[in-house]
């Protein structure tokens, strides 16, 4: 099962799925769409997107540090933005490696957790 848009992917890491990974999600509710996490979850965002600044992920990784049963990762992107892992700046070495970075985060983390 997958789901388009990094929130839905959240809401299914409350046991919907297996595992979960989401690039670059938006309309977060913090805390309460993770509060319910019951499932790996992966996450990869930019430092520089306008849709999760970093006090919101600053609260998300307080709360994920909080589930030491659930496997996660946040892993954050230097000088991205929103959307980066997929409409970046294609001629930008430094753009073309977050993007090529943030696939490999996830299928390294679905090989671990789904293998």
């Amino acid at each position: 099962m997958t789901f388009r848009g990094g929130r839905y992917a959240i809401l299914a890491a409350h046991g919907k799925v297996d595992a979960a990974y989401a690039c670059h999600p938006s309309l977060v509710a913090i805390p309460g769409d993770f509060d319910s996490i019951s499932r790996p979850l992966s996450l990869a965002v930019g430092d520089k997107d306008s849709l999760l600044d970093t006090d919101a992920v600053g609260k998300i990784l307080d709360i994920m540090a909080t589930k030491t049963d659930v496997p996660h990762e946040l892993r954050i992107y230097e000088d991205q933005v929103h959307g980066f892992a997929l409409r970046n700046d294609w001629s930008s070495e430094k753009d073309r490696k977050a993007m090529d970075d943030a696939e490999k985060q996830g299928v390294e983390f679905f090989n671990t957790y789904l293998a």
